[in-house]
């Protein structure tokens, strides 16, 4: 077994990706299976509801498992500024590797160029930098992009456009796009 929290020290910001599981140790096992390291076996989670686990893909991202006693996907509420989470950004050292990992073992479905979803959640592959975070950034998905980069404007940030959207980067280095 390894301690993820021993490979390396944790940045501030998202260090790993989570997945909620049916049936959690199947989905374990399923996923050792495909390569992935043993970093976390199922236990009880730490809130106590429900559990977790946690394996490390072949290229060394954390990835959690959970399996809930209680439903955490909460009814969307009207948000004046972000409509939904668009994709999370995962820079996988091979892309094709990770890419036949979350298409063959976890599932997702291919949506266009690296990109992988189940239903609404979706991941975008991206090749890492010489150094920088293993999740460089998050999109979330706007109703109008020029309202939002107001709002954010007026409440003391400094957005970026871009060709496609906006961006803006929180107090810990994340890049935020907003599209």
């Amino acid at each position: 077994m390894h301690d993820p929290e021993a490979l390396t020290p944790l940045p501030f910001g998202p260090d790993h990706l989570a997945f909620l599981s049916d049936d959690l140790d199947a989905d374990y096992a399923r996923l050792l299976a495909a390569g992935c390291l043993d970093a976390t076996p199922p236990k009880p989670a730490g809130t106590g509801f429900g559990r977790l686990a946690f394996v490390l893909t072949p290229d060394g991202a954390r990835i959690e498992l959970l399996q809930r006693d209680l439903d955490l996907r909460i009814p969307e509420a009207p948000s004046a500024l972000a409509e939904s989470l668009d994709y999370f950004a995962y820079a996988a050292s091979d892309p094709d590797a990770a890419g036949r990992l979350f298409a063959e073992t976890f599932g997702m479905q291919p949506a266009g160029e690296g990109r992988f979803r189940f239903g609404h959640d979706a991941l975008q592959l991206t090749t890492p930098a010489a150094t920088g975070p293993r999740f460089p950034h998050l999109a979330l998905r706007v109703a109008d992009v020029a309202a939002a980069v107001a709002t954010l404007t007026e409440r003391g940030l400094a957005p970026e456009r871009t060709h496609d959207g906006a961006r803006v980067t929180d107090p810990d280095g994340l890049a935020i796009v907003l599209r």
